[in-house]
């Protein structure tokens, strides 16, 4: 069972920014140890993870590190503003990001399973436009509760 946290309108100015927020949410309620945040920030500028979708821009920032993670957790902001994260497809360019969906998954399949997971349900684009638009927390799990993020075949 992956833990979930949401926060609606976040309000950052850079990707590094809105990672330590995000982790912050992890590490303040014990999901992972604090360098986790550099870990993440780290894995982000080697390996961008901002995805150009037909009509949003998400990132989904994660570290291989897994010793860092004691739950397997995800953090998810959606941005009041978006915010520039570096291309995972085009490496020399970046994306307006407005959500992200910050992982802490504890084993390196999970993780990819987890991804793949949250790529197949991002396809949905009627799914994306309804947790764009969400503009509270209990909403934003709501919405996202229906998607099958923990493989247990909702």
């Amino acid at each position: 069972m992956i833990t979930k946290y949401f926060i609606s309108g976040l309000e950052t100015k850079t990707d590094k920014e809105t990672i330590e927020v995000l982790s912050n949410i992890l590490i303040k309620n014990e999901e992972v140890l604090p360098a986790y945040t550099s870990s993440v920030i780290e894995a982000e500028i080697n390996l961008a993870t901002g995805i150009d979708l037909n009509n949003i821009s998400i990132a989904i920032p994660h570290t291989n590190n897994v010793e860092l993670i004691n739950n397997t957790a995800v953090a998810i902001g959606i941005l009041k503003k978006p915010v520039s994260f570096g291309s995972m497809i085009v490496v020399s360019e970046t994306t307006p990001v407005s959500i992200v969906f910050l992982l802490a998954v504890k084993g390196i399949n999970e993780q990819l399973a987890v991804i793949a997971r949250l790529m197949k349900a991002l396809q949905n684009e009627e799914w994306v436009d309804d947790f764009c638009k969400t503009s509270s927390e209990n909403d934003m799990r709501l919405i996202f509760d229906r998607i099958d993020i923990d493989g247990e075949n909702k």
